[in-house]
């Protein structure tokens, strides 16, 4: 059996160890290899996908999927993930599980998951109502899509404010704040509105004052994983 340099620190039995970290580790890496496990991860989170309908690879830490998942029942996807990005941050991923992950949609940096759940619910608003105008206050499947709204094109702002300096030869205060290159590149906006049933605001849509709370009748949900998976709380430290 191949186990991994933290597993075989906890097979150390003549040491202390935790009961109920031992008990973890038994149901999960004694019985589950280590490639076993690797394969379980991805099950679930495939599966975690296909139930959803998401189709970014981001679970928070307290994720464990449902009892009822046959052989990834009960498993804690959220701290897997959350040890995936630890190895590839460290480098000690392999290029082949790396690869496997991102065919996935696995999102390696915390920032670039918020945008993504950003772009994909303000693709839906957009569809929704004809437009993406919404007001501050307005969220859309508890999102708060008018916040995250102004935030962007505030940095979008800020960055083209930033590009005219450079530009001028003048010197750029801070890029704080700023939009990325790579997320200007993406043409954030024409991709929003390209899910928009109509090209201006008003008619059969809602008017940019209104706040969404629900999605009208007769779309399918767009499930979170926190919607479909039960969220249980470590009580590690």
């Amino acid at each position: 059996m191949r186990v991994s340099g933290a597993a075989a620190g906890v097979l150390r039995f003549s040491e202390e160890r935790d009961p109920a970290v031992l008990a973890q580790f038994v149901r999960l890496r004694v019985i589950d290899p280590e490639g076993a496990y690797w394969r379980r991860g991805i099950e679930a989170a495939g599966r975690l996908l296909r139930e959803t309908g998401n189709t970014v690879l981001r679970v928070p830490y307290t994720v464990v999927t449902p009892e009822d998942w046959g052989g990834v029942g009960g498993y804690p996807l959220g701290q897997w993930i959350a040890d995936q990005r630890r190895a590839y941050t460290a480098g000690t991923l392999d290029a082949g599980r790396v690869a496997e992950l991102e065919r996935l949609g696995m999102v390696w940096s915390e920032q670039d998951a918020a945008w993504a759940d950003g772009i994909a619910v303000a693709k839906e608003y957009a569809a929704a109502h004809g437009h993406f105008l919404p007001p501050t206050t307005a969220t859309w499947e508890g999102h708060p899509i008018g916040v995250w709204a102004k935030n962007a094109r505030a940095a979008a702002r800020r960055a083209r404010e930033n590009e005219e300096l450079r530009a001028a030869g003048r010197p750029v205060p801070s890029a704080a704040g700023a939009m990325t290159k790579a997320r200007q590149g993406m043409s954030w906006t024409r991709s929003i509105r390209g899910g928009a049933r109509y090209g201006t605001p008003g008619g059969s849509g809602a008017t940019a004052s209104s706040t969404t709370t629900s999605r009208p009748a007769g779309r399918s949900p767009r499930l979170r994983a926190t919607s479909s998976c039960r969220a249980r709380t470590s009580d590690a430290g």
